[in-house]
């Protein structure tokens, strides 16, 4: 194991940075180690989400909004996509 993607991600949010933030960091890392490219999807214990990838694509998808204790409504909204700086939306 060369990198452990996985627990530079937890150990970057123990350090405080954000969800987003923290996979950020752990994919340079990745790709300054050993030039490999990659993607995490990452929840805080606070529910914050971070969706990062160094790939061409990476099919993501989440539900709800932003209170990791809702549940899912009729009215909620699904977010997917393979490029997260664009997001398709549809309702439920």
């Amino acid at each position: 194991m060369k990198v452990t993607l996985a627990r530079l991600v937890a150990m970057h949010i123990e350090q405080g940075l954000s969800p987003s933030e923290a996979s950020k960091k752990a994919l340079q890392h990745m790709h300054n180690r050993v030039s490999g490219s990659g993607g995490v999807i990452v929840l805080d214990a606070r529910g914050r989400v971070g969706v990062h990838h160094t790939t061409n694509l990476m099919s993501w998808a989440r539900i709800g909004g932003i209170d990791p204790d809702d549940v899912i409504k009729p009215d909620d909204v699904v977010e997917y996509g393979t490029n997260v700086t664009n997001p398709l939306k549809e309702n439920i």
